[in-house]
Order: structure tokens, then C-alpha cells, then sequence
């Protein structure tokens, strides 16, 4: 693996920033015809914790906040909920680079990372995390 990607400037903070701005900016359009949006909860709170497990596969909790919000537009409460209906969302969870942590100033840690629960349950590092995604992708098993 290379070790480029374990360097905290791999990612400059202009262009994190710059993909970041984007990207809420994105959600915020696509939220216009929306009744529950999140853009709000992401962009004042991403450095807090981690909010999607990959793109576009959010976490729980932020899943939580979605059905509350929907919820009490329907007049309900999130008190009325079973949370332990609820299935986890965690098949994959992706390595923040250290560059990425250290140029959005997220102060959250993430050091063990699964590239899917489905083919190996246990948690690695961002080394063994590519050791896995390769061995996969070989039709050998290498």
C-alpha cells in the first residue's frame, strides 16, 4: 500500500474545503424538494462525528434525526419509536484518510475501518483495509 495516503497533506485543505462546499451545496439543492432535509445538521455539526458510513450510506444516527424530523411533521414523537427494529447500517465502514481528519478538522477518531461485514466481520486499519479490498478483487484469493 502506498503510503501516500497515510500523509496528513495527501489532501490539501483547499480542496477539501472546496469538495466540501460542493457537496452541501449539492444536498441543499436536491433537498428543495424535500420535506425532511439533514444538509443543516451536516454542515454545522461534520467535524462532531462521523454522519455516513460511505457516500451516500448514512449512519444511524443521522438516520435518527431524519425519522424524528419526519415524525414530528406527522405529528408523532421519536419517543414512539422502537429503535431496536431498527437495522445497523454498518457493512462498510471506509478510512478517513489522515488528511482528510486533520484539513476538515474532524474531532472524531476512526482507526478501524471494515471493508464489508458480509465477506470479514472483523475491523482493521487503513493498511489491512486495502489488504482486503485487494484480496477480494483477485478471483485467486490472493
Amino acid at each position: 500500500m502506498g503510503k501516500e495516503i497515510l500523509d496528513e497533506s495527501f489532501y490539501s485543505i483547499d480542496e477539501l474545503q472546496k469538495i466540501h462546499l460542493e457537496s452541501i451545496n449539492e444536498l441543499k439543492v436536491r433537498e428543495q424538494e424535500c420535506d425532511v432535509i439533514i444538509s443543516d445538521i451536516i454542515a454545522e455539526r461534520y467535524t462532531e462525528e462521523r454522519w455516513f458510513y460511505t457516500p451516500n450510506h448514512p449512519t444511524n444516527k443521522l438516520l435518527a434525526i431524519v425519522l424524528e424530523r419526519a415524525l414530528q411533521k406527522l405529528g408523532y414523537s421519536i419517543n414512539d419509536w422502537n429503535f431496536e427494529k431498527c437495522w445497523e447500517n454498518n457493512g462498510r465502514i471506509l478510512p478517513i484518510y489522515p488528511s482528510v481528519n486533520k484539513g476538515m478538522y474532524l474531532k472524531f477518531e476512526q482507526e478501524e475501518f471494515c471493508w464489508h461485514s458480509a465477506f470479514k466481520k472483523d475491523k482493521t486499519d487503513i493498511s489491512g483495509y486495502v489488504q482486503d479490498y485487494i484480496k477480494y478483487c483477485f478471483s485467486d484469493g490472493r
